[in-house]
């Protein structure tokens, strides 16, 4: 844990035999990882987070055979991801983000068996997303977001049906969402698919993912209508699908009252027309931002958004709005 402790670590930590735990995050050491770490067969958890060590990812771990979390997030390791670390077979947790690595996403993490977590964001990975990692049926969340990935997500990774998080932003991903990815995936809360180069319709069947917390889905292609029964997400927080080609007429917004979670809608630069429902008084009181500028929106802006006390970011520019600006605005 924090404990303003820097410099390096000492190779000398390899003869401390029956360890079972080591915990030095958010401190500042820095130079390698010992590869003499690897004689601690007894070691279950890893946890160098938010540190500055360099060097490679040490192939030695892989004799820790009782490993079931390593946790090398945010320091300055360099260099391709092990194959040696495929035989961790109690492996639960392999977080490897905010690092500077290279290469692709190693198929063999599909040998992982007992992965429930993989984190592997901004790690300057490139290629495709490995199909062998569909076979990890217990995956619960999955961070690949701010790479270099191309291609499609695997059919398969939308069928484990643990996952909870899924988070791919931020690379160069195509393809579409599976229409039925609501029911395949029935415990999702997360989901961020922002700034890559999906097409198609957004799924109606996200509804069916009754747990859905964030829908984060902007700069991509997408294109159609918003799904009209996204207020049966009773805990929905978050809908972000700005800078798509989406259109309809907000009819969305009218279903979104029954959402009393919610804090953020983000849909500006699309092609929503029509005027604004005078429903959108009744949205939820811990809304914060309305986004939808750059649209085809006509008409006035409906007196009752002055209830919407915790408003914080209201925009509306580039639209065809006519009228008076409310005075009930003053109230926010």
């Amino acid at each position: 844990m924090s404990q303003g402790l820097v410099g390096s670590l000492s190779p000398h930590i390899g003869n401390l035999s029956f360890l079972k735990s080591i915990v030095l995050q958010n401190n500042s050491f820095h130079g390698p990882i010992p590869q003499e770490m690897g004689r601690l067969f007894r070691l279950q958890k890893l946890e160098f987070s938010n540190n500055s060590f360099g060097g490679g990812i040490p192939n030695n771990l892989s004799r820790c055979s009782k490993l079931e979390w390593l946790n090398l997030v945010d320091n300055n390791l360099a260099g391709i991801i092990p194959a040696e670390l495929g035989s961790l077979s109690w492996l639960g947790t392999l977080a490897l983000s905010k690092n500077k690595l290279s290469g692709t996403i190693p198929p063999f993490i599909g040998n992982l068996s007992s992965l429930s977590i993989l984190s592997l964001s901004e790690c300057n990975l490139h290629g495709k997303i490995p199909a062998e990692l569909t076979r990890l049926q217990g995956l619960i969340r999955v961070w690949l977001r701010g790479n270099n990935l191309s291609g499609k997500v695997p059919a398969g990774l939308y069928n484990i049906s643990t996952i909870i998080l899924l988070s791919v932003s931020v690379n160069l991903l195509e393809g579409n969402i599976p229409l039925d990815i609501g029911s395949t995936l029935p415990y999702l809360k997360f989901l961020y698919f922002s700034q890559n180069l999906f097409t198609g319709t957004l799924p109606t069947s996200l509804s069916n993912a009754s747990e859905l917390e964030d829908i984060f889905f902007p700069a991509n292609d997408f294109s159609g209508t918003m799904p009209t029964d996204l207020g049966k997400l009773r805990g929905l927080r978050w809908i972000g699908v700005f800078q798509n080609r989406l259109q309809d007429d907000l009819t969305f917004i009218s279903s979104l009252t029954n959402c009393t979670s919610l804090e953020s809608i983000d849909a500006g630069n699309n092609s929503f027309r029509g005027s604004l429902p005078d429903s959108i008084a009744n949205l939820s009181t811990y809304l914060g931002v309305i986004s939808l500028e750059i649209n085809q929106i006509h008409g006035s802006i409906p007196s009752g958004i002055g209830n919407l006390l915790n408003l914080s970011v209201l925009s509306m520019a580039a639209n065809n709005l006519a009228g008076p600006i409310p005075s009930s605005i003053g109230r926010l």
